[in-house]
């Protein structure tokens, strides 16, 4: 593998980190990732905040090695370099690409990829959908009850390259508890400053396919769709639908979530609670978020449900075949509308979610572009 046997620059410029965090035992872990989330969080808000999805990746990566696809695509490139070096603009990645960049089996068209991503994210990622879940849903639930520590769900929803699959910091029972704090603590810092490109770079010799290919998955589900067409008469009710299937699929994020909060609030660590309990519970909070989005009481409050249920209900209202890609489509649609801006993406996506039903470009203020004319436009006017 690259970069073997010698010390990332990253990690040498934090060589002495430790000493500084020892002299702070009273701060935990999680506290500490909080607040940085939090200081992250609040910096990237200042920012237009630019989705792109795995074609203008590539797009620019072209542009970066002087062969773009389209002249074009190199004006995009520059604009989007220039904002983002004055500090206009940021454009944050999420796990899709990661998996999409890793379907690359050039490694030379690979590493670019990593430094194009490096450039314009400034190592900023939106958290994996299943944290913005647990995220998005506490919000929800403390907006309606206690309301403490009510941080917006955009200030908590960024993080740094690696934790694009979640926030793993390792535990050792050999060193006493101020010890192991502080290198915890020392592990988020220098994490917090990997690049992209150590990543790929890293993974180069791995010699067997990192990614998922859907296509079969997606041919399944075009059939077992088209099985229960006749069952809906309207689009409200494929989404209905969808909103059952996700809540039944979620169930044990819910759970989770609902222990954290009980925690949170109450202090009891570890509550103990007999199965027919846990079950009621989570029964009566999917039938209350099942209701209210039945009712329109609630929609973009929970972007994880409300998206995901509605590309799904549009494919199948219109008789769509699900195709290969879709579920990193979805997935880019889910993160990206929420918290940025602009998000850049294909036609089909966009017409998806522009036109009606979903109009979602509207709902969640992102303005959603696919025409590279108009994107260009767009930037030059930022």
């Amino acid at each position: 593998m690259q970069n073997r046997g010698k010390m990332p620059s990253f990690i040498g410029n934090n060589i002495n980190i430790l000493t500084k965090h020892l002299d702070h035992p009273d701060i935990s872990i999680a506290q500490y990732s909080k607040a940085k989330r939090l200081e992250l969080g609040q910096e990237v808000l200042k920012k237009k905040r630019i989705y792109l999805d795995q074609k203008y990746w590539n797009y620019c990566r072209d542009a970066k090695r002087g062969k773009p696809q389209k002249p074009i695509h190199e004006e995009i490139w520059k604009m989007l370099c220039k904002n983002v070096q004055i500090g206009k603009m940021i454009c944050p990645v999420a796990f899709p690409i990661l998996d999409e960049t890793f379907k690359q089996k050039d490694v030379c068209s690979r590493k670019v990829t990593g430094e194009v991503i490096d450039e314009l994210s400034k190592n900023v990622v939106i958290l994996p959908p299943l944290e913005l879940f647990k995220l998005e849903f506490l919000y929800f639930i403390r907006k309606h009850t206690s309301k403490k520590d009510l941080y917006s769900c955009a200030s908590m929803a960024f993080t740094y390259i690696p934790f694009l699959c979640g926030e793993q910091i390792p535990y050792n029972k050999a060193f006493d508890n101020t010890t192991m704090t502080a290198i915890q603590k020392s592990i988020f810092d220098i994490f917090s400053e990997i690049p992209f490109s150590y990543m790929t770079d890293g993974l180069n010799d791995v010699d067997f396919n990192i990614s998922h290919d859907d296509s079969d998955f997606q041919r399944k589900q075009t059939i077992e769709c088209q099985k229960h067409q006749h069952e809906f008469k309207t689009f409200h009710d494929v989404f209905m639908s969808e909103i059952a299937g996700i809540l039944d699929v979620m169930e044990d994020k819910l759970s989770e979530c609902l222990q954290y909060f009980f925690e949170s609030e109450t202090g009891i660590k570890n509550p103990t609670y007999t199965e027919d309990e846990i079950r009621k519970t989570k029964k009566m909070y999917a039938n209350l978020i099942y209701h209210a989005f039945a009712s329109n009481k609630i929609s973009t409050e929970l972007p994880e449900l409300h998206i995901q249920a509605g590309l799904h209900a549009i494919t199948r209202y219109q008789e769509r075949a699900f195709k290969k890609g879709d579920l990193h489509d979805y997935m880019h649609a889910r993160v990206a509308l929420p918290y940025c801006n602009i998000f850049l993406t294909e036609k089909s996506l966009g017409n998806l979610l522009t036109k009606p039903p979903l109009e979602y470009d509207k709902q969640y203020s992102c303005q959603v572009l696919w025409k590279d004319e108009e994107i260009l436009e767009v930037l030059q006017k930022l």
